[in-house]
């Protein structure tokens, strides 16, 4: 166990996964709300902020719920965790995305 904060092994990889997902997730997400009707606009703006909202309030909750102690183990599971339950949630987008047919 290290005495002293590991800011380059630690942390900034993980920054650079956050940063990543969030520059390749909010594109396609704006182009979506883009294509819909003038008259809807408001309402797919609307529900495209709260999904991402609600999305990051209940990734924290089970971040603290799934942590039961506070210690490094603790926190690596419950990253463990929600790191496959986000692989589970891309996979099944991509699974019942609408397929167009020629």
């Amino acid at each position: 166990m290290h005495t002293t904060p590991d800011y380059w092994g630690g942390m900034f990889p993980g920054l650079i996964l956050v940063g990543l997902a969030g520059g390749l997730s909010q594109a396609p997400l704006f182009a979506a709300a883009g294509t819909l009707a003038p008259e809807r606009a408001t309402t797919g703006s609307a529900v495209l902020n709260m999904s991402r909202q609600i999305g990051s309030a209940v990734g924290v909750a089970l971040l603290v719920a799934l942590t039961p102690q506070a210690t490094t183990t603790g926190f690596d599971h419950a990253w463990a965790v929600q790191a496959g339950a986000g692989i589970a949630a891309a996979t099944a987008l991509l699974a019942l995305r609408p397929r167009h047919t020629p």
